[in-house]
């Protein structure tokens, strides 16, 4: 079901609202499965952005109705204004160690939550997301049982992120069992586990192993944690600059009598000169901030916007 909502006046907007079921078997009175997807799509032309929003419905479930799923989508593209070219697609949110930007949505888990018995339940959730610098999925699945003084668990959980702007990869998998039991006087808790984290460049990691009343890390590769990821400035150009046109042959007549004027493109930047009498003004676009425009080999007084950073690249350029 979908219903499209056009709304006139300072601003156009345009909403469409709909609704998805999937019901396994088909006229069962007790399917499989029964969920329902909640989509709604907003169109300001001004805003510069796509955005579809979604979301599973309360009443959804799998097999058993005490089997609730949750969790919620995104697909957002923006074509206009300071996040151009920039999307998102994501189920179930970002990873952990991903630095979400604030103009992307925040998700929730797509996930279930199962009460088996009184004692016994089970829930898991997992996420996929995919943007201009990065991919990446993982899962949860933890399963405990409660019973008077006695708690006991089992637990697993993979994340993988992989960047490549500037490229680097961290995979963490965890899993871990235990038992606790609180006997008033004392609480007694055996735990046994091991989790392996890998990231880089360069490779390096850690497993952390658990073995009940004693845990112990062993680390390998350059064991720092903590690296700069850094790409070539040509690769960076490559990347995020736009390809330079043909230069447009354009040449400058001087001339005290007479006004020309001169368009061009050179390495992605545009440049506009008009001469009058003995005075002339130019005009210098460019993908990116300059520190200092020359002419004839001297630097223009005026010019340039301070110091310049490319991060992806670790360079620092003065003014």
């Amino acid at each position: 079901y979908a219903v499209l909502a056009m709304m006139f006046g300072a601003e156009m907007e345009f909403d469409l609202l709909g609704r998805a079921a999937l019901t396994l078997p088909k006229n069962d009175k007790n399917p499989i499965i029964s969920a329902a997807l909640l989509v709604k799509l907003t169109i300001r032309p001004g805003s510069g952005v796509i955005p579809v929003d979604g979301r599973i419905s309360e009443d959804s479930y799998i097999i058993d109705k005490n089997c609730r799923l949750h969790g919620g989508f995104a697909f957002y593209l923006w074509y206009d204004g300071v996040h151009k070219g920039d999307f998102v697609i994501s189920v179930g949110g970002y990873a952990d160690r991903f630095q979400r930007p604030e103009h992307y949505p925040a998700l929730d888990r797509l996930g279930f939550e199962w009460k088996l018995t009184d004692h016994l339940s089970a829930s898991g959730s997992m996420y996929f997301a995919l943007t201009p610098s990065a991919i990446m999925a993982g899962g949860r699945f933890a399963m405990t049982f409660h019973q008077g003084c006695i708690e006991a668990w089992v637990r697993a959980a993979i994340e993988i992120l992989i960047g490549w702007k500037p490229y680097c990869y961290d995979f963490l998998v965890d899993v871990s069992v235990g038992v606790k039991a609180d006997l008033g006087l004392f609480r007694l808790k055996v735990e046994l586990g091991c989790m392996l984290h890998i990231w880089g460049p360069e490779f390096s990691g850690v497993a952390e192993i658990k073995l009940w009343i004693i845990s112990f890390s062993i680390p390998f590769g350059s064991g720092q944690k903590e690296q700069k990821k850094t790409i070539s400035a040509k690769e960076f150009r490559e990347s995020f600059l736009p390809e330079p046109e043909q230069q447009n042959s354009a040449k400058l007549q001087s001339s005290t009598e007479q006004k020309n004027d001169a368009e061009g493109d050179f390495g992605g930047c545009s440049y506009n000169v008009q001469v009058s009498g003995t005075m002339f003004e130019a005009l210098v676009r460019a993908p990116l901030p300059f520190t200092t425009v020359f002419w004839l080999g001297k630097p223009l007084e005026g010019t340039g916007q301070g110091e310049v950073t490319l991060r992806p690249c670790d360079i620092t350029v003065e003014p």
